[in-house]
């Protein structure tokens, strides 16, 4: 009986972590990237949220990356305790150092966390498409660019989300 119940542990163990400690595919990678960078944004920490971008950045508009810092910061100074929602994350191409993804992003104020289902929320939604570059301490912001969106031009993806978290939109 012994021998039976090692084999079936060493079984489910082997089946464990064959499905748990396998690779996470691109797309999980950069969704998980993406959302830490956004918990340091919403809790306004620019020096944390700065070492994830590469030191040559560079945005579409010029901003290097103490302006972008310094532009992300008054932009967040903005909204009250903001939320940022990462709605969509898609990638547009991936080689073995460089990656590019758009992703869309809704940002609210914290007080419509609390009142979301109740009545019709104020959202900034924004698609981001980012160049990362892979460095020897992981992915590195190396360009931005980011255009304003109206909830008509989310990905289907990304609108399906924002109901679940707004069900008023």
């Amino acid at each position: 009986m012994k021998p039976i119940l090692c084999a079936f542990f060493a079984s489910v163990s082997i089946l464990f972590f064959t499905f748990n400690c396998s690779p996470k595919d691109s797309r999980d990678v950069f969704s998980e990237l993406m959302e830490e960078m956004v918990r340091l944004a919403e809790q306004k920490d620019m020096t944390g949220l700065m070492l994830y971008f590469d030191q040559n950045y560079m945005d579409f508009q010029g901003r290097g990356k103490k302006e972008t810092r310094d532009f992300l910061f008054n932009y967040l100074n903005i909204h009250t305790n903001p939320v940022i929602h990462v709605l969509g994350t898609k990638i547009d191409n991936l080689t073995s150092g460089e990656a590019v993804i758009q992703t869309e992003i809704a940002i609210s104020s914290g007080a419509a966390k609390v009142f979301r289902k109740l009545v019709k929320v104020a959202l900034d939604n924004y698609r981001l498409k980012i160049n990362f570059i892979q460095k020897n301490e992981g992915w590195k912001v190396a360009y931005a660019e980011w255009r304003y969106l109206s909830i008509d031009e989310l990905y289907p993806e990304s609108y399906a989300l924002l109901k679940k978290i707004f069900p008023g939109i």
